[in-house]
């Protein structure tokens, strides 16, 4: 991912814990989100990427040299930063058919599998190895795919960033979610729950967080939980130091694709890809993907203390049904005992 470490030494703390990036930063003082710096989080948790939603997140694979990570907005149409499509050894794009997204990867089997059949970049996006963050802001890919594996593994939905989601991230009802394919763990979706979101950058465009995304994280999403739904917020594209330790990641804010808001070449290229922001389709349970991730709610159950066992692969059947209706009463929510992705909402909101 880009490293814009120099760019972050030189600017200046604005207030007490939110960065300004030099002319770049966006103040949320507006919003009273002023606090302390957040440390970088853990490096994530794996979890099982036949389960929706991360079944919609895969890998996209440039002719077998490089990866970085992609994800399904619609049956065809994945999102990615524009830089996983250069190969800069040679310095050229990388055709369409040597771009692959592969879904539902982990180790050694996927659940689909697709080539590109075309794809569209911003025209004012300039491949560098370090980009400055004016070509951060650019940093995005629409790749429209030959086979429509969404139909297999579902896709996310569009989330723009308005003053409501900035309120829900800063007071906890909305929670940031980071789930990608890192160069150390190549070969299975982790997961940063729970990522601080102290500011924003670039006009509002870009969203940081302090989630730990590495090299293979870019183009991976960054996730809200909201409502029993969920949505992109952001596309990451970059990785940045700050200083005293604080370490934070840059996403693209995906409410560059609104036909409202967005950014003009963002936009034409969503429309031309049939994209607009909305929600987004879990599969149907005849189909590859599981559509509830019961791995990832038997792992939370346990994170929080519901569940005892030593991996979420166990049939938990009554243990488990018995530890969501515990976890509901506790949180005053409706107690119904099934699991759902709602319910992986609140267990992630819970997590602390």
């Amino acid at each position: 991912m880009a490293d814009t470490s120099s760019t972050l030494r030189r600017a200046r703390r604005i207030g007490a814990g939110l960065w300004g990036l030099r002319l770049w930063a966006v103040c949320l003082a507006a919003l009273g989100w002023l606090g302390p710096a957040p440390a970088i989080a853990e490096r994530g948790l794996i979890v099982d990427a036949v389960e929706y939603p991360w079944s919609a997140i895969g890998r996209v694979n440039a002719a077998g040299r490089s990866f970085c990570t992609g994800f399904l907005v619609s049956e065809r149409v994945i999102l990615t930063a524009a830089h996983c499509l250069y190969d800069f050894r040679t310095g050229r794009w990388w055709p369409p058919r040597e771009v692959h997204f592969v879904a539902g990867y982990q180790r050694d089997s996927y659940l689909e599998h697709s080539r590109a059949k075309s794809y569209e970049v911003s025209r004012d996006y300039t491949p560098q190895r370090k980009p400055a963050i004016e070509h951060t802001l650019e940093d995005w890919a629409v790749v429209t795919l030959a086979e429509p594996v969404g139909r297999e593994v579902g896709w996310l939905g569009i989330q723009t960033l308005d003053r409501a989601i900035l309120r829900g991230l800063k007071n906890g009802k909305v929670t940031a979610v980071q789930a990608g394919y890192r160069r150390d763990r190549a070969h299975a979706l982790s997961v940063g729950f729970n990522c601080p979101v102290p500011g924003l950058f670039g006009d509002g465009r870009g969203i940081l967080h302090s989630c730990d995304v590495v090299e293979g994280g870019s183009g991976s999403p960054l996730l809200v939980f909201r409502n029993g739904h969920v949505s992109v917020l952001g596309i990451h594209t970059m990785r940045a130091l700050g200083r005293n330790g604080d370490e934070y990641a840059g996403a693209l804010s995906a409410s560059i694709f609104d036909p409202k808001r967005g950014v003009r070449g963002a936009v034409t290229a969503a429309r031309a890809a049939g994209l607009s922001p909305g929600l987004g389709a879990a599969p149907a349970a005849d189909r590859a993907a599981d559509p509830v991730p019961l791995s990832t709610i038997d792992l939370l159950l346990r994170k929080n203390g519901y569940l005892s066992g030593a991996d979420g692969r166990g049939t938990y059947g009554g243990e488990r049904k018995a530890a969501i209706e515990a976890f509901q009463r506790k949180h005053g929510l409706r107690v119904s005992g099934k699991p759902s992705i709602t319910l992986l909402g609140h267990l992630i909101r819970a997590l602390r």
